[in-house]
């Protein structure tokens, strides 16, 4: 992680140079009206030179000669053209300002809409690493989402497979099912794949239903913890002597997963600015909800008399 950090910031360093390198530049209005200017003249003598082609008297239209002298003629030609251009600029002139108009006061209200910046942590600020604005920002959007999608992980890891396969078929249960362990797998995964696929009809955008779902499924830790083992003693009192129900809770566990998770991911980049980063930022939250339920799965094994 130090050094996926470390090369991400040079990464972000060098590229900031590279766009601040003189890709883009700055027009300066004395410029843009120095332009402006010039093209206007440059569009009147192009009148003038072309008054003969581009402009006809109506009586040329039709063959008439115009009285007066050939000069004349050429005057009074001129005279319109360079009239016709000057009210040309003119207009054009009086819409590029208006649209100046418009922008800036598109973006006075784009700029005041614009969310801020969330602020930097100081340690973050302490140990230079300014460069993760974006991650900082993409991380306080979708932390709801972020913590639902390690919790669910969690819990899932916590319990199958380490706990899940240690269980065994309870002499007391009616119907009595063989191979348990197989069964529980093949259940699981049916059960995560329907969750995953149910997202389409049953929707949520909501994180408190989804942290509502996962303190739910805290409940299905203890009751794991009632099924018997290889490992449980003989005068233990358990709770339960069902094969079936022990399934159940396993098709439960998986279609739990698969559902929170992917609504997880779903919905938690709709909230952020930068999407693709938020979907990073998910993922690498789900694995460490996967770490954190790898860990967790040893105290439950010590509660489940499995050492």
């Amino acid at each position: 992680m130090a050094v996926s950090m470390f090369a991400w910031t040079q990464l972000n360093r060098k590229l900031g140079t590279h766009m601040s390198g003189g890709h883009g530049y700055e027009v300066l209005p004395s410029a843009t009206a120095a332009d402006s200017g010039e093209g206007a003249a440059e569009g009147e003598e192009e009148g003038r030179s072309s008054a003969f082609a581009s402009t006809s008297l109506p009586g040329q239209q039709f063959g008439v000669m115009l009285e007066g002298s050939p000069r004349q003629t050429r005057d009074l030609q001129s005279a319109s053209t360079f009239e016709q251009n000057e009210s040309g600029v003119t207009a054009a002139a009086a819409t590029a300002t208006t649209e100046m108009n418009d922008l800036e006061t598109n973006g006075g209200c784009m700029e005041a809409s614009v969310d801020p910046e969330p602020k930097l942590p100081a340690w973050i600020s302490t140990l230079g690493l300014e460069n993760a604005q974006q991650l900082y920002r993409a991380y306080s959007e979708t932390f709801p989402y972020i913590c639902a999608c390690a919790i669910v992980m969690g819990q899932t890891l916590a319990v199958f497979p380490p706990l899940t396969e240690a269980i065994v078929s309870s002499p007391k249960s009616t119907p009595k099912v063989t191979h348990l362990t197989a069964w529980h797998f093949l259940l699981f995964n049916i059960g995560d794949y329907l969750g995953r696929l149910c997202t389409k009809w049953i929707k949520c955008s909501s994180p408190r239903i989804l942290h509502a779902v996962n303190g739910l499924r805290t409940l299905l830790i203890p009751l794991f913890l009632m099924f018997p083992t290889l490992a449980t003693p003989a005068q233990r009192v358990l709770l339960i002597h069902s094969d079936l129900l022990f399934l159940f809770l396993v098709l439960v566990l998986g279609w739990t997963n698969g559902w929170v998770a992917t609504i997880a991911l779903i919905a938690g980049p709709r909230h952020a600015t930068n999407k693709e980063l938020a979907g990073s930022v998910l993922g690498f939250a789900m694995c460490i909800g996967l770490v954190v339920g790898a860990i967790a799965s040893y105290p439950v094994l010590l509660l489940a008399g499995i050492s």
